[in-house]
Formats: structure tokens, sequence, C-alpha cells
């Protein structure tokens, strides 16, 4: 029996015209999805999609009004409240600011199409940057993966001041995603080196590999030291210690969970069945990049649309001495 079996099916819930790296509660909107697709930043309540800017098929960088601008991609945008919306433009290393009352896509920090390592306002300068978070301790700062100059950097969005939180690049190789341990909201979570996923405490600044290594691609569950796996993306708390994590070069589904420190994998996608991958339940999942807990629901982004995983189907697994064993025939988001 596969986590599948007790999990249920994902499910087509979107479609999109490109890559969904990030997607999120709508603030401005209530009950509707913002999210990322490709080069544009659309919302939903999924029966009617509407353009916040970009172009879903238009790629490059243009600032102005918001439908007339132009992105490599969006990888990723924290709402800073219900009216403006601090975005990635991946490949020209800047931070936009979209402005959802005027329409209008401004540059907010660092110089798009000017890339480079230097802390401070006007002199502010990343190396594409991937994602941002916002610090939940303090709210007027966001917290930003500098994928290209392997580093965490802090940004006051008040102010505009950008300082260096993290850097170690023997051990933290292009950091991707983030996301704060609800439990215990002195630790982050973030993937990075390509095949790894780590522990950070926001105030110690302690750092330690959690799961994989730093460029050890594979795909194997069980302990999350011997674990492996490819380009991990996205995180998304299911419960207090289990975790989801879009694998894009596994094209799978992960699970792990920080008290029992086990891994497991919870579907592939057709990509890799076709591969001759075996052994894990399949699911219509396509190159996953984000993941995303609402309404009694796991959704997962990836290529051309969101799956679902529906909250009523699904029960807590975790491994225990190599097996599968139902802990309680409940929803996930219980303790949500």
């Amino acid at each position: 029996m596969t986590p599948l079996d007790y999990l249920g099916q994902p499910t087509q819930y979107l479609q999109t015209k490109g890559l969904v790296f990030h997607i999120e509660s709508d603030l401005r909107i209530g009950g509707n999805l913002i999210f990322s697709d490709g080069h544009s930043l659309k919302t939903t309540d999924i029966n009617n999609t509407e353009l916040i800017a970009g172009s879903a098929n238009e790629r490059g960088h243009t600032v102005g009004p918001a439908v007339d601008a132009r992105y490599q991609s969006i990888t990723g945008f924290v709402q800073l409240d219900t009216d403006c919306v601090i975005a990635i433009n991946w490949g020209y290393s800047c931070l936009l600011m979209i402005d959802r009352v005027n329409s209008t896509s401004t540059q907010f920090s660092g110089v798009c199409g000017d890339p480079g390592f230097s802390d401070g306002t006007e002199e502010a300068r990343m190396r594409n940057p991937v994602s941002i978070t916002r610090n939940i301790h303090y709210p007027s700062e966001i917290i930003v993966a500098d994928t290209g100059n392997n580093a965490l950097r802090m940004l006051d969005v008040v102010t505009k001041n950008m300082s260096t939180l993290y850097f170690d690049p023997v051990l933290l190789v292009a950091p991707r995603c983030l996301i704060f341990d609800r439990s215990d909201n002195h630790t982050l979570y973030l993937t990075g080196s390509y095949s790894a996923i780590y522990k950070f405490n926001l105030f110690t600044k302690a750092m330690q590999i959690l799961a994989g290594g730093v460029n050890e691609h594979g795909l194997v569950d069980g302990p999350l030291k011997q674990s492996k796996l490819s380009f991990p993306r996205e995180l998304a708390q299911i419960t207090d210690h289990i975790f989801v994590v879009a694998t894009h070069g596994n094209n799978a589904v992960r699970l792990f969970d920080t008290q029992r420190e086990y891994m497991w994998t919870y579907c592939v996608g057709e990509k890799l069945i076709n591969r001759g991958h075996t052994g894990d339940a399949q699911c219509s999942v396509n190159s996953p990049r984000s993941a995303f807990v609402v309404d009694d629901m796991l959704l997962i982004g990836g290529q051309y649309g969101v799956v679902k995983i529906p909250g009523e189907y699904w029960h807590i697994i975790i491994h225990q001495s190599g097996s599968f064993f139902l802990v309680a025939r409940q929803k996930l988001l219980t303790s949500y």
C-alpha cells in the first residue's frame, strides 16, 4: 500500500499557461488565490482568472502600467498588504513593486539588469534571487533567497535597506525557497544546493543540512540523513512536524517528518514513470515547483497548472521502522 492509497489522488484544480512558481491566498480579494503564471501575476476564484501584471506569453523586463509590464519569470512574491506586492523578476536580479490600486509595476530593490552582491539601500545588489518570504517577527522585513550569491538577505521594506543574513558558500549553495516552522517560529526550512533541505535558526544563524546533500541528486526515501532528492523547490507545512516539498527534478511530491526524521515519496509524475522509475504511486504532477495549503486542500503548482489533494481524503501517514502505518483517519489541517 502506498501513501496515495491513503491520501487520495491529486486532481486538476487550475489550468495555467506557464509554470506556477508560487501560490497563496489573495489578501485583496477574499476567497481568491494569487499566483505566478510564468511571466505574469494573476488572481483567481477558480472559475474566473484575472491578470494583475505581466503577460503569460511575453517575457522580458519592462516597468510601468502593470498590464504592459514584462517579466522574465515571477519566481516568488510577497503581499505586503491588500494593495502592494513585492515580486521577483528572475534573471534580472531585482525586486519589483506591483501596486494593485494604481496598476503599476516599478523597481523596488536592487537594479534590474545589474547583478552584484552588496548591502545598503540604493547600492543594494542581488544575483538572481528566486524567492522571498515575510519575516514573521518583523512584518516590515522580508527574507530573500539570493540564489546566485549563495546567501540569505534581509530587506526592510520601509527603509529599503538590505543586509546579508547568512552567507557560507561551502555549506549553502543556491538557496531556493523558504518557510517558517509554525510550531517553532525561530526555525526556517529552506531548499538549496540543488538537492538538499536545510534547517536555519533565525536568531543564532545556525544552518544545517536536514535532508539530502550538496549536489547529491537522487530519489531515495528513508531517514532524512540518508534520503536523496533532486531540485527541491517550495515547501508547505501540513502538520506541526510534517512538510511537503515539491521536487521538480524528481517530478515528485515528497513528504518529510521533522520529528521522526524520515522522508517518503507521496507520488511521482508521468515523466518519471516513463523513465523507468517504479515502486511509487503515479499522480498527475508535471514539474512541481510550488506547494500551498488552503481551505482544507494541498495545492501543488507546476507546468501548465495546479493539482489538488482534498483534505477529506487525507490521512496522516508516518514512516516508522521502514514501513507505513496509519496514525489517524483525520484531516491534516485540524491543527493548522
